[in-house]
């Protein structure tokens, strides 16, 4: 049965009860603001609507296509006419500045356990201050190592061995880098994330467990141990690297890279647009791997669902953010889009392992996840970030030295924060 069929007969399902439950009762009407303005997923939100106002004859949900959405939503909280639901990326920055409303009470109420219910990854940014503000609603994984099967075979390695930590994939420069007669490097291992960049140092150091603040959240803790193994790491592959990227050619889709860092959501794009390249016997997914001695974990963003601060049925929106975040919505929407399901439930269905590309790869990714921004949500912190950013450049390029660098960056992201929560 393909994706849409399975929508219909939910939804015949859901009439048919409706039906036979003898549904009259005028239904209170539920404002749900979402930004997906087209294609699949437009269409998958839409058919859930239709299954969710279905089921239940006292509440009508109705779906509105939303640009520059959490901009909107503060717009219309503080002009006194929210909608009762939105979509969020960042619930915890939006709820530390009284833009959402607490779910804890309907969470308690209706015995709803996060802990017991999603995976980890979704639920620190879910909270702020221990309040409540969104329910998980899916995840996107990054970064993700992709990798060339047949490059691994052609060096006499096992294609089925991806590297597990960034050491073993910096030692397989010596079987996978190739270079010409003439010097040009027709197939580098691995570009470090574009070089080791200077937007790399984040991601490299959330992979390897690394956290922004205290369990407090009001110190700066960048200037560790850890951090400084990261960024010295990155220096010195920045610099290996550096000359051989000047004189690379190729990409990962033509065999000039032979390990590519990218998002989950690559495999089905790989699979569409370059369908000569057969998943399982051409390329593979692996977790991005971790440093030496560290625990396997993957960062990932999630997505939520929110009443924005004043909604006016805020009840009934509760109903349909429960039952859209729940196991049965939750594995439809996945599967219909080829997400992630925040929801523990959602990937017992056997149909995931048709759907998705590498699923035993993606589901023990799901166990192991970790937030993107940290187990302690930081308000603002795109610039909290940019004001990292500014210091730890210096320690890639050598302007100062990697200890000296974070010892700015902790400087200043602290005087960033103490500004922030003393307001």
């Amino acid at each position: 049965m393909d994706r849409k069929r399975l929508f219909r007969t939910v939804l015949a399902v859901a009439v048919t009860l409706c039906i036979g439950a003898h549904c009259t009762a005028a239904p209170v009407e539920v404002v749900f603001w979402h930004p997906f303005d087209s294609g699949t997923p437009r269409d998958a939100i839409e058919e859930l609507i239709e299954v969710f106002n279905a089921s239940r004859d006292d509440i009508r949900v109705v779906g509105q296509v939303v640009p520059d959405l959490i901009e909107k939503v503060r717009v219309a909280v503080i002009g006194g006419s929210p909608p009762d639901v939105a979509t969020n990326l960042y619930p915890w920055r939006e709820g530390a500045i009284g833009m959402l409303t607490d779910l804890t009470p309907f969470a308690e109420r209706d015995g709803l356990s996060l802990e017991e219910e999603f995976f980890p990854a979704g639920i620190p940014e879910a909270y702020y201050g221990g309040v409540l503000y969104g329910l998980p609603w899916f995840h996107v994984v990054h970064p993700v190592l992709f990798y060339r099967i047949d490059a691994y075979e052609r060096a006499g390695l096992d294609g089925n061995s991806p590297p597990a930590t960034w050491e073993e994939l910096r030692a397989l420069s010596t079987r996978l880098t190739q270079r010409s007669a003439e010097g040009v490097v027709t197939q580098l291992n691995f570009d470090w994330g574009k070089g080791a960049a200077e937007n790399a140092f984040p991601m490299y150091y959330r992979v390897a467990g690394g956290e922004y603040v205290d369990p407090t959240g009001t110190r700066v803790i960048v200037n560790n141990d850890l951090a400084r193994r990261v960024l010295n790491f990155l220096v010195e592959v920045r610099e290996e690297i550096q000359s051989d990227l000047a004189v690379a050619v190729g990409t990962f889709y033509t065999g000039g890279r032979v390990h590519m860092l990218n998002g989950n959501w690559m495999a089905p794009n790989i699979q569409s647009g370059y369908p000569h390249l057969v998943p399982g016997v051409d390329w593979a997914m692996a977790p991005f791997p971790v440093p030496e001695g560290s625990p396997q974990q993957t960062v990932m963003s999630s997505r939520y669902m929110t009443i924005p601060k004043g909604a006016p049925n805020a009840d009934a929106a509760w109903e349909f953010v429960k039952w859209l975040t729940g196991p049965e919505a939750s594995r439809l929407y996945s599967l219909r889009r080829n997400l992630l399901p925040a929801h523990r439930d959602a990937v017992g269905d056997p149909a995931f392992a048709d759907a998705f590309l590498f699923w035993d790869v993606q589901q023990a990714m799901l166990s192991h996840g970790i937030p993107e921004w940290g187990t302690v949500p930081i308000p603002d912190v795109a610039n909290f970030l940019s004001v990292m950013e500014l210091a730890y450049t210096k320690g890639l390029t050598r302007t100062v030295s990697p200890e000296s660098a974070l010892e700015e960056a902790a400087r200043l992201m602290q005087a960033f924060l103490d500004e922030h929560l003393a307001d």
